[in-house]
């Protein structure tokens, strides 16, 4: 655990700041869209913690957001298979998974559409209503390696 740690606060690693509404360079808001920089990555001896950073469910290339709840989590669950594609993973290495919906009665999509990424054995799941301004967001651990 303690190279863990010492992993963690080590130069280099990247991660979303919290409470920071990120931009692209245009001024464009980000939220909701798949990013690169939402990763962290801490290596130990047996393999690597990735932390992905909370996706929502704008589609990456043209920033629009399904109008369906059913197609909104798709695409949020496409943009965090693609970052953790981009940190040489995938969802199967995911041991942790983070849900925040804006409504609890969309649970039930919601699981039903993750049953579409996810195989037994699951990884361990929170869902926690929030009062975010997208209806759907979701982060995840990885272990790879």
């Amino acid at each position: 655990m303690a190279e863990l740690m010492q992993n963690l606060s080590a130069p280099g690693h990247r991660a979303v700041a919290a409470g920071k509404e990120q931009r692209d360079e245009n001024g464009h808001s980000l939220a909701g869209r798949a990013t690169s920089g939402g990763l962290l990555l801490a290596r130990g001896a047996n393999g690597s913690l990735v932390f992905l950073s909370g996706q929502g469910p704008a589609d990456p290339a043209t920033g629009e957001i399904a109008t369906s709840f059913e197609d909104q989590v798709r695409q949020t669950l496409t943009n965090l298979a693609a970052v953790a594609t981009s940190a040489d993973g995938s969802l199967d290495d995911a041991v942790r998974v983070g849900v925040y919906l804006r409504d609890m009665a969309n649970f039930d999509v919601m699981n039903r559409v993750y049953g579409e990424f996810f195989d037994p054995p699951y990884p361990a799941r929170t869902t926690i209503q929030s009062d975010m301004p997208i209806e759907i967001e979701i982060d995840a651990f990885l272990a790879i390696g």
